[in-house]
């Protein structure tokens, strides 16, 4: 076995003490960056270091405050170990006698609910005891941890070197001594109950037999609690405490508690003064401990024909009833293989609705579930997982069947089932992490994912046996797959299928793994590279797709792969409307075959999204393309409810079309409460992803900008917008994603400031700042560059419109404008914005009194390749502004304005032209009639008409009311002038046109 080697990550500090298989030390992991325990393994054998990465893989499932976490298993100075929780404290066994009886009850408690955790992920611990339960103190109550699971049970299990049971002896239950089979979660609760026993009474329940004997053999003391009773707890323990201890120390495990939590839940009544549900022992129950305990009196009192009758008896019912679980077992066996018969040949029939399949198979499921009785328990949990699994319900079915498996059925054919959920489990989470800015934090959490998921998954595979070559080389890739050599998983699948393996199953793997390489190649930005796998995928996947008449599966990977191409392709080639279009026939065909799979529907707003881009940037109404993905979105949300990828997408799409509707002057409302009540649902499902923030916080800054915009207060969605950017830093796995969504917030704060006539440069410069820092990182460098000059542009705008000169906004800047310069000829946005800095950079020389040639020649063919390229059509109004900026300077000079107000006058009605919704266009309509020397009647009746239009798409804004009063005023009415100027004042005094003109005015 190959482990990772943690040198030069993991720095040891010092030694805390002895786990159950060997030291623990102290140590600092440099990649997740925090204090670690370290657990060396003792000695070097083989078998150690398996139990050593299985303790590993089995503790890393559980995610409970009272288990102590696994981060990594690997090798350290050339020995096995594990990097483990840190935590500060001592054991239970240390602490037991140094706190009050209710807070070491707590204390049980605590590592009770732990141990629940672990059951539901269908693991036995097999060695509960005070010596594993950690106890952290803390600066308010104590707060115990589960560890040291490397005798947890889950496909392995067995004797010490010694021959006796691995585990504590005086703390396992007898069937775990007697090791007559496999134990379940049954055999923990009884190590609770001792545990607890052991913390009331200072010792283990067992530990007076033994030492009254003289001797302290493990042999002996095996025997004593195979025997006899454990003493009674003294007068000093509450009769509650121990009822429940006795309770869970049963020597029948159905006489136990029925789970941990059970458990938990009567010392959880214990400490709240309530009755607790353990009883005293029955009468029967009693009478027969005392025969058990006095056997030869208890043979003299029985009638020989008695006991020959009872044994008689007794060997005909045991007879019967293995021949029963037999029966059942085979009949349940046969059940999963009639549901997986009848999914098969519904995949190979001609094309049809498979609904009707699908809801046969759930009543079948539901079926198992209601059945009673004990007999065929294990099989008919893996006939519920298989049931399951073939509707892809992927978390029930997982649970189901590792709890087959933790009842012994240990076919491979559980195995196979449990090895291809865990690995798809570790694609998805995979594919679903966000894109971490910081290098060590991405591996760490890969490694976890890896730990979690992709490790379980290789052992569970490896188990499965292989009959001919054929179905060798399917497994191997199958393998392949989980560990992510997709390459060589495709050439393993295309192997199998030549030898006559599956060729359905074969062709899908073998497509899904040529298309997960081209993904793996793309992430690296080699477009040309990751067009040779993904031209390989396609063909198999349409091979898989015709063989299976009625797969989805193929499909759905097909869509993707020809989505994935279309992506790549427009980034190479010409723009074409069309690109996913095939794509989206194939997620037809998948939907007609099952109408409500989220996936697929998943895959069809994704694909919509694109098609929405591409409208836009083509200048074709996005709108229809952008509903149908919020649709699809929604539709996959109500087919999956607890679908945490649905709701992420369903939050996206709302984003986008929200944005389409905000800027077309479409009711928006709707679409931001949809996108924003999706966004919490998803960090709901899943708290420790980024991505729920972060699109709440532009949805809320989104929402607010409109607010602001419409007149009215946008506190509360900046408030909002904060809170969320807060906790994309709080997550810490994308530190430049959370300062562009802080900066952005603050930005909108900015704005909302000086909209309302505050003073908004601390503001302004504080959002810049804080690019800055995320700037400082040297990543992301031309977005974050972009980002930082959009912040400059309407930091300087608002300084302009004051009166006063940009300076500290350009100085800010200039980094930022740096890194946009050199792409400028290659990155159309980087263009744009470049371009806006230059428009501001000539209406700042003017101000000063400077020529502002120099800048008009940088912007004006940056404008124009803007606007060439039909991306922004608000560069006209840009190159509009700037033709207006060169008029004031001519006629300051006593030099002819008029071309240049031509030249603005055409760009603004080019403007209004492509999009007769914006009030930009009208108010450059507006500004170039005020700009003629002296302008017509006509002329300022065009003016007044067009800026009254522009007022209806944004009544509130205080340019343009100040604009109207300029308006009215060259117009004679005087008195309309003043009124609108006082509204403009109200709204915003610190416009320098209002101040000039009230001024000329009175």
């Amino acid at each position: 076995m190959e482990l990772q080697p943690l040198d030069g990550r993991v720095v040891l500090k010092g030694l805390l003490g002895k786990g159950g298989m060997g030291q623990v030390h102290r140590a600092f992991d440099s990649t997740l960056e925090r204090a670690v325990a370290v657990k060396f393994l003792r000695g070097d054998d083989p078998r150690e270091t398996e139990r050593l990465v299985l303790e590993a893989r089995l503790q890393a499932r559980v995610e409970h405050e009272n288990v102590v976490r696994v981060h990594a298993v690997g090798s350290l100075e050339g020995r096995a170990c594990l990097v483990l929780q840190l935590v500060e404290g001592k054991t239970l066994a240390d602490l037991a006698a140094d706190h009050t009886l209710s807070t070491r009850v707590e204390l049980v408690r605590q590592a009770a609910l732990g141990l629940d955790a672990a059951h539901r992920q269908g693991l036995v611990h097999r060695d509960v005891k005070p010596d594993n339960v950690l106890v952290e103190q803390g600066p308010g109550a104590p707060l115990a941890r589960l560890g040291d699971f490397g005798l947890a049970h889950c496909e392995e299990g067995g004797l010490t070197h010694s021959g006796f049971p691995a585990g504590t002896l005086e703390y396992m239950a007898p069937e775990q001594l007697a090791s007559t089979g496999p134990v379940d979660f049954r055999a923990d609760v009884y190590a609770l109950g001792a545990t607890l026993y052991a913390v009331l009474a200072g010792h283990p329940p067992f530990h007076g037999l033994a030492e009254a004997s003289g001797r302290s053999e493990p042999a002996l003391l095996l025997r004593r609690i195979l025997a006899d009773e454990p003493p009674a707890l003294g007068a000093e323990v509450p009769r509650e405490l121990a009822l429940v201890a006795a309770w869970a120390m049963q020597r029948e495990p159905a006489a136990r508690y029925p789970s941990a939590l059970a458990f938990a839940e009567d010392l959880g009544r214990f400490l709240r003064s309530e009755p607790v549900l353990a009883r005293p022992p029955t009468l029967a129950y009693r009478a027969t401990k005392w025969a058990r305990r006095n056997p030869v009196a208890a043979r003299a009192a029985a009638v020989a024909t008695a006991a020959v009758v009872l044994g008689v008896a007794w060997a005909a019912f045991a007879e019967r009833r293995a021949g029963l679980d037999a029966l059942e077992a085979a009949r349940l066996g046969a059940e999963a293989q009639r549901m997986e018969n009848a999914m098969r040949i519904a995949h190979l029939s001609p094309a049809h609705d498979l609904s009707p399949v699908y809801v046969t198979i759930r009543a079948s499921v539901d079926a198992l579930r209601r059945a009673d009785g004990s007999a065929g328990a294990a099989a008919r949990a893996f006939a519920i997982g298989r049931g399951l699994q073939l509707l892809h319900d992927a978390d029930p079915a997982r649970e189901a069947l590792e709890r087959a498996w933790t009842l012994g059925f240990h076919h491979p054919e559980a195995a196979l089932a449990l090895g291809l959920l865990d690995g798809e489990r570790y694609a998805r989470e995979r594919a679903q992490l966000p894109r971490i800015d910081d290098p060590k934090r991405k591996e760490g959490r890969i490694a976890a994912l890896r730990a979690r998921f992709r490790e379980p998954a290789v052992a569970r595979l490896r188990l499965v046996p292989a009959a001919t070559g054929a179905d060798r080389d399917l497994l191997e890739a199958r393998i392949a797959l989980v560990e992510e050599r997709n390459a060589d998983a495709a050439a393993l699948a295309q192997a199998a299928r030549e030898a006559g393996a599956d060729p359905l199953e074969a062709s899908t793997l073998e497509g899904e793994a040529w298309l997960r390489r081209s993904l793996e190649v793309y992430e690296t930005r080699d477009l040309d590279g990751t067009l040779t796998p993904v031209a390989q995928a396609i063909p198999a996947l349409r091979r898989a797709a015709e063989i299976g008449r009625s797969a989805p599966r193929p499909r759905l990977l097909l869509a993707q792969a020809l989505m994935h191409e279309g992506v790549v392709r427009q980034q190479r080639e010409p723009i074409r409307a069309d690109r996913f279009d095939p794509a989206l026939a194939v997620l037809a065909e998948g939907l007609a075959l099952a109408p409500k799979d989220p996936d697929l529907l998943v895959v069809r707003s994704e694909i919509f999204a694109e098609k929405g881009r591409l409208a836009r940037m083509l200048g074709i109404d996005p709108g229809p393309s952008l509903l149908a993905a919020v649709t699809s979105a929604d539709a996959a949300t109500r087919a999956a409810p607890s679908n945490r990828s649905a709701w992420e997408r369903l939050a996206w799409a709302c984003l986008n079309y929200a944005r389409e509707l905000r800027d077309a002057h479409y009711a928006v409302d709707w679409a931001w409460e949809k996108g924003i009540a999706a966004a919490t649902r998803a960090g709901g499902l899943s708290p420790e992803s980024s991505v729920p923030p972060s699109l709440l916080s532009q949805m809320y800054a989104d929402r607010a900008e409109t607010t602001g915009i419409r007149g009215g207060d946008s506190t509360k969605d900046i408030e909002a917008a904060l809170v969320a950017a807060r906790r994309v830093a709080e997550i810490g796995d994308r530190p430049i994603v959370s300062r562009i969504m802080l900066a952005q917030a603050i930005r909108q704060d900015a704005t909302r400031r000086w909209s309302a006539g505050e003073a908004a440069d601390a503001r302004y410069a504080e959002a810049a700042h804080i690019i800055g820092e995320a700037f400082s990182r040297g990543e992301g460098q031309t977005a974050l560059a972009g980002f930082g000059v959009q912040i400059a542009v309407l930091w300087a705008e608002s300084v302009l419109l004051e009166g006063r000169g940009p300076d500290d906004a350009l100085a800010t800047v200039a980094p930022w404008a740096a890194i946009l310069w050199t792409r400028v000829d290659t990155d159309i946005v980087a263009a744009a914005q470049f371009a806006e800095l230059e428009v501001l950079k000539v209406q700042a020389a003017v101000l000063t009194g400077r020529d502002p040639e120099p800048e008009v020649a940088r912007a004006r063919p940056l404008l124009e390749k803007v606007v060439k390229a039909g991306v922004y059509p608000a560069m006209r109004g840009r190159m509009a502004e700037v033709e207006l900026h060169r008029a004031a300077w001519l006629a300051g000079r006593g030099l002819d304005p008029l071309p240049a107000l031509t030249a603005a006058d055409r760009y603004a009605q080019l403007m209004k032209a492509e999009d007769a919704s914006s009030p930009d266009g009208w108010r450059l309509e507006t500004e170039v009639v005020l700009a003629r020397p002296s302008p017509l009647a006509a002329d300022l009746a065009r003016a007044r008409s067009a800026i009254d239009k522009s007022l209806t798409f944004m009544p509130e804004d205080p340019r343009l009311l100040a604009l109207r009063g300029h308006v009215l005023a060259a117009s004679g009415d005087l008195a309309g002038a003043r009124a609108a100027l006082e509204q403009a004042r109200t709204r915003n005094g610190r416009l320098a046109c209002v101040k000039s003109l009230q001024a000329r005015l009175h």
